[in-house]
């Protein structure tokens, strides 16, 4: 860190040597949402790449379905940053909240399972799936708040009663998770689908925390206003044109699971 030192002038003290600090958040709610709408569109384009590579057809469909994958997913990345960049600082609960989705994933993975086999009236079963997994992450997330409150204690024994819920719950969480995950890897080399379920979802989610929390570069940050709603702009007029071809849309659901379900 610089050196500084206080001078005192008629009317106020004045700080010498701070010129070069940079704000650890940036100067405004709209720069910042400028920047995560900017990050959208080199972000689009890095995870439009494993889309295109799925298509089965020649350079020119790939080519297209790459641009339409870039202003598709360009534009949610850019909203999902933006969100993330306003948001800043997050509240004090929010790992509270990751680990506690962390230990519902092997109790919603189970149950999910089990509705699927036994409810034959899809309506039904989609509805009670959502009320029982919104009770499951109110629970976990009650549980890891708990121990996460232990953990950062003073006192030995509740720091490991916290460390205790933690390794407990993650390891209940995995057990009853194995099998899902199990089933589901199996048929992973099934339909390109599923791998851009995985592959293009943590891509995604890596993106994203990374388009909401990195610096930019002060020239950036000067020109964010303007030039964030252009790159969003760019990514939607992308998509728009790509999907003119009569081609890129069976081309583009058959290579990303989000279009299919989209479309």
């Amino acid at each position: 860190m610089s050196n500084f030192s206080v001078s005192p002038s008629p009317s106020r003290f004045r700080i010498v040597g701070l010129t070069a600090q940079r704000y650890a958040l940036p100067p405004s709610s709209g720069v910042a949402f400028g920047e995560g709408l900017l990050f959208g569109l080199p972000g689009g384009g890095v995870l439009a790449l494993p889309v295109a590579l799925r298509v089965s057809g020649g350079f020119h469909d790939g080519a297209l379905v790459w641009l339409a994958a870039l202003g598709l997913y360009g534009m949610l990345l850019g909203v999902l940053a933006a969100a993330l960049r306003v948001s800043r600082p997050l509240p004090r609960r929010t790992p509270a909240l990751l680990w506690g989705l962390g230990f519902a994933f092997g109790p919603l993975a189970q149950l999910g399972g089990i509705l699927a086999k036994h409810t034959h009236h899809r309506p039904l079963g989609a509805a009670t799936y959502t009320f029982m997994a919104a009770m499951v992450i109110v629970v976990a997330w009650a549980l890891a708040t708990r121990a996460l409150v232990s953990v950062h204690s003073s006192f030995k024994r509740r720091k490991r009663f916290g460390w205790a819920i933690i390794i407990g719950a993650s390891s209940v969480s995995l057990g009853l998770a194995a099998l899902p995950v199990l089933g589901f890897l199996r048929n992973f080399q099934a339909t390109p689908l599923l791998s851009s379920l995985v592959l293009d979802g943590l891509l995604g989610i890596a993106l994203g925390m990374f388009g909401g929390f990195a610096r930019f570069p002060t020239k950036l940050e000067s020109s964010a206003r303007t030039s964030g709603p252009m790159a969003f702009g760019v990514c939607a007029l992308t998509f728009a044109v790509a999907m003119q071809s009569p081609h890129t849309g069976p081309a583009f659901a058959a290579s990303s699971v989000l279009w299919a379900w989209l479309g």
